[in-house]
């Protein structure tokens, strides 16, 4: 979406119903449009809250204050990464608990080499998460002051890398940096904040990110480890769900097409482990029961149609004359299966439509924080 379809799909704002707020909502979804290109109401309508409620805090008396953004705009990548489910039968969560422990172990030393570059020791700075947490905010809040003009540097070099990118006809893509980390609320155990260059943020964020990447321990584990000496625990296995923006080729949004990536970290994966994976495989489709399957007959219907330069208007004058074509072509073909109405070449036709995967609303299963929570508890209910 652009910043004005977006703001009228928003709705409306509990407490952000005034002018000022309505300025201050517009500057902070022009901002992330800037970064994400296109903008989805489930994806970022509580960022461009965040955001907005922020600005009007640094500057209540100038809301009207907003960047200037070239209309050539850097290319940003159009996979996001949603939500990371860990999956494993208790056994397999026991066997990994321990594996995690041996693994945490060797790395002790860069957890206080960290501590000691944050915080001047290499004990825990903190005894709880949501003391860790508090410090977090606080960190966050220490950069707003100064944000409108981190934002604009950041848009400037963001914006003359994209330039030299073009010239030099090479793809460049830019992932605004966030930082994950611990909650103790029910249902929102994980947190994202910016970060900022030169910030204690942006040094954990740059630690936690290599760590992870070399360890797979959960980035918002190893900041939380850093932080509290709460030690990171790795499941058995754990899913990994994007989404990747699909348009048409004339730019029209055409939805989420769901992508997941499954990753095993215990050899002595059971039949029950697997099972559990393909529930959430299933489930993030949307094919909880099953499912219906395409056929090449759905194939050979869509093309038929595409071949005429797509559908009709519904309840439109030849509506009906277009689909008896449609259905005699493929009856000649088909002689030992034909259609007989029309509208069932119809249906096929949208049926196809409907069954790709494309889908507008991605959520986390129910209970996935619950899991998430009793494996990091070493609990083996999970």
């Amino acid at each position: 979406m652009e910043v004005d379809e977006f703001l009228s799909a928003m709705g409306d704002v509990p407490d952000m119903r005034d002018n000022l707020s309505k300025q201050a909502l517009r500057a902070a979804a022009e901002d992330a449009h800037f970064w994400y290109s296109s903008l989805y109401v489930s994806q970022h309508r509580n960022k461009v809250i965040q955001r907005a409620k922020q600005c009007m805090e640094l500057d209540a008396s100038a809301p009207s204050a907003q960047p200037t953004v070239s209309t050539e705009q850097p290319t940003v990548s159009t996979e996001r990464r949603e939500t990371v489910e860990p999956c494993g039968s208790p056994a397999a969560v026991r066997t990994q608990r321990v594996t995690s422990v041996v693994l945490a172990r060797k790395w002790a030393s860069w957890c206080r080499a960290v501590r000691e570059k944050l915080f001047g020791q290499e004990e825990p700075p903190f005894a709880t998460v949501q003391e860790a947490a508090d410090w977090v905010q606080r960190e966050r809040f220490k950069m707003l002051p100064d944000m409108e003009r981190r934002l604009e540097a950041r848009r400037a070099a963001a914006q003359q890398i994209s330039n030299l990118a073009q010239e030099a006809a090479i793809d460049v893509q830019f992932v605004i940096r966030e930082m994950d980390y611990l909650t103790p609320i029910p249902g929102d155990e994980v947190k994202t904040t910016y970060v900022y260059p030169g910030s204690p943020l942006h040094l954990l964020e740059e630690e936690t990110r290599e760590a992870s990447r070399r360890t797979t321990f959960a980035a918002q584990d190893l900041v939380s480890w850093v932080l509290t000496g709460q030690d990171p625990v790795n499941p058995p296995a754990f899913v990994t769900k994007y989404w990747l923006k699909v348009s048409d080729v004339d730019g029209t949004d055409l939805g989420y097409l769901p992508k997941i990536t499954f990753t095993i970290l215990n050899g002595n994966f059971s039949f029950e482990d697997l099972r559990q994976i393909n529930r959430v495989v299933r489930g993030y489709f949307g094919k909880k029961n099953g499912g219906r399957q395409l056929t090449p007959e759905h194939e050979e219907v869509y093309s038929l149609v595409w071949d005429r330069d797509g559908p009709p208007a519904k309840r439109t004058k030849g509506a009906a004359t277009f689909w008896e074509g449609i259905m005699r072509e493929y009856n000649l073909r088909h002689g030992q299966r034909p259609y007989e109405v029309w509208r069932s070449v119809r249906k096929a036709y949208y049926d196809t439509e409907k069954l790709v995967s494309f889908t507008k609303s991605l959520r986390p299963p129910a209970g996935t924080e619950e899991r998430i929570l009793k494996m990091r508890e070493g609990r083996t209910d999970a």
